[in-house]
């Protein structure tokens, strides 16, 4: 599992831009047990939403 600041750093290495407040939208949104933590089923679910997570085109950096 990993935590908010985890999640932050790991986000920023894929390349999505997101605001500080983005991040934590998102990471509140999928740590469905409130523990402060997103657990691999938790992750799971945020990866098969289409559209609606980290992978949205919209928030990915452009690649030159």
């Amino acid at each position: 599992s990993v935590d908010l600041d985890q999640f932050q750093r790991a986000v920023e290495k894929i390349g999505v831009v997101m605001t500080r407040f983005e991040i934590e939208q998102v990471f509140n949104k999928y740590d469905l047990s409130n523990d402060g933590r997103i657990d691999f089923k938790e992750f799971s679910i945020m990866f098969t939403q289409k559209g609606e997570g980290l992978g949205s085109p919209d928030k990915q950096k452009a690649v030159n």
